[in-house]
């Protein structure tokens, strides 16, 4: 039975259904550190990953040991920051192979909840974008641009989105 299936099928459950397994996206690897033996990487997780996921989807790394440059090494050690960025995770890679890694126990460390409210209009919205803030057309959800350090930068931007009349 493939993860998409499994899945699928824990639809009682209270985590996400997902139709394809979660990947880790290879831009969201970044090394932190690289020294003589070991690394540190820190990687922003999907949206809808949790905790959970992380001992029980081997899928999970696939791309990111499918991709020369980012792939992850024995021994390196992660900080795995969840998309919300409510929760990360300290571990260790226990074993790593082409296709997929086995990490060792995760010291999950709860972070406190976002309290901002994010600027909005009629027509755009500033959001979290797991990278940074992002500015995104309400009737479609289509990214205008981003991402941004600082939630002030993503409404600065948003207002360069709309025409300005120039002095005659």
């Amino acid at each position: 039975m493939s993860n998409a299936v499994a899945i699928a099928e824990e639809a009682d459950s209270d985590e996400p259904i997902f139709k394809e397994p979660v990947r880790i996206d290879p831009n969201m690897v970044q090394y932190d550190h690289d020294g003589m033996v070991t690394r540190h990487v820190v990687i922003r997780l999907p949206v809808g990953v949790i905790a959970d996921h992380l001992n029980s989807n081997r899928d999970l790394f696939n791309r990111v040991q499918t991709t020369r440059s980012k792939a992850l090494r024995k021994f390196d050690r992660l900080l795995l920051i969840s998309y919300e960025e409510d929760w990360c995770a300290d571990v260790m890679v226990a074993e790593a192979s082409p296709t997929g890694i086995t990490l060792a126990k995760p010291i999950i460390t709860t972070l406190p909840a976002r309290r901002e409210n994010l600027f909005q209009d009629d027509t755009y919205r500033v959001a979290w974008g797991g990278i940074g803030y992002f500015v995104h057309r309400k009737s479609d959800n289509f990214t205008m641009s981003g991402p941004h350090a600082t939630p002030q930068i993503a409404q600065a931007e948003l207002a360069r989105l709309y025409p300005v009349q120039l002095p005659a």
